[in-house]
């Protein structure tokens, strides 16, 4: 399953406006050791939950405004740093939109209309909504960010959230009308979205860019449609499940769809499906506790001759004469 990395450095945030973070991982039914752990990782769901329940534990209105103004707040990762080092906020969303996706489970999508420069904070599927707090929280920080670089207190003409912002603090913060919408909607003027930004470094963005688009390259090979196929039935299979509903729905994608995205890797559902299985059977036959009964049901199969009859497809050998081979 598809992973994002999360900074070590929003632990000491989080602990610095006054939220337990023995509490939050509680809350968001996480690990307790997760921010003691050298590298954290979650999935989208997981990263989803943390932040819905990081907007339940916030201790007044101020806190969210103090976070997005936490010193030093455009340094916690590199897509952010990257884009600080842009020459203006055109640019530097233009950064973001690449390479958001490292940074956590959403994209950023800017447009120019009548003279108005428009941002879209989104998921990174139609199927699961932005958390509330996330959104607020990622709209504060970018408006920060854009006052740090320019050194200009720049408002956005509007803006349009889907869901009501009862935080006074933060509307004040962010200093302009904030309506209820059908899109998660910044629009700044084009005056200001062309402002040249202070901090541009174009050294240190030559620096860094390599070493994004390699982390990206990454991420989305990970992402291919096959792959999170292949991840899921490998959570699935042990427990008996392998119906392409199973794994469609844990995707979080209709039956038709996932299988139009396979037709568009080359694979098939039943392709994946074997392939997995082929690569759990070879790791289950090497434990010699495990009988074939085992190895038929840990695999989805029914009946134990036809996991037989496959396994020498993929071998060309009995379970018998492979382990002896070993």
């Amino acid at each position: 399953m598809l992973r994002h990395l999360f900074d070590h450095r929003y632990a000491e945030l989080f602990a610095g406006v006054g939220v337990s973070l023995d509490e939050l991982l509680t809350k968001a039914k996480l690990p307790p050791d997760l921010f003691r752990r050298k590298t954290i990782s979650l999935t989208k769901e997981e990263y989803y939950r943390l932040m819905a329940a990081l907007g339940t534990l916030m201790p007044d209105d101020q806190a969210v405004v103090r976070m997005a103004t936490w010193n030093d707040m455009h340094t916690f990762s590199p897509p952010m740093f990257a884009a600080y080092c842009s020459n203006n906020a055109i640019a530097c969303l233009e950064r973001l939109a690449r390479y958001k996706r490292l940074a956590g489970p959403m994209v950023f999508r800017s447009s120019v209309e009548d003279r108005e420069f428009h941002i879209e904070l989104a998921a990174i599927d139609e199927h699961t909504p932005l958390p509330d707090f996330l959104v607020e929280m990622e709209s504060a920080f970018l408006i920060s960010l854009i006052r740090n670089a320019t050194q200009r207190h720049i408002c956005p003409l509007r803006m349009t959230m889907t869901h009501t912002v009862r935080n006074q603090s933060l509307l004040d913060y962010l200093g302009c009308p904030v309506l209820q919408g059908e899109r998660n909607m910044i629009i700044l003027s084009m005056s200001d979205a062309e402002r040249r930004f202070v901090s541009e470094n174009e050294d240190m963005w030559n620096l860094f860019e390599p070493e994004l688009k390699r982390r990206l390259q990454q991420l989305e090979s990970e992402d291919s449609v096959s792959t999170r196929v292949s991840s899921v039935l490998m959570e699935l299979l042990p427990g008996g499940k392998c119906r392409i509903e199973d794994v469609a729905s844990k995707l979080c994608l209709s039956k038709r769809t996932m299988q139009r995205k396979l037709s568009g890797e080359g694979t098939t559902y039943q392709k994946q499906l074997n392939h997995t299985r082929k690569l759990l059977a070879i790791n289950y036959v090497k434990d010699a506790t495990l009988r074939n009964d085992d190895i038929a049901f840990l695999l989805g199969y029914q009946d134990t001759n036809a996991f037989l009859r496959a396994f020498n497809s993929w071998t060309g050998q009995t379970v018998g004469a492979y382990r002896r081979g070993r």
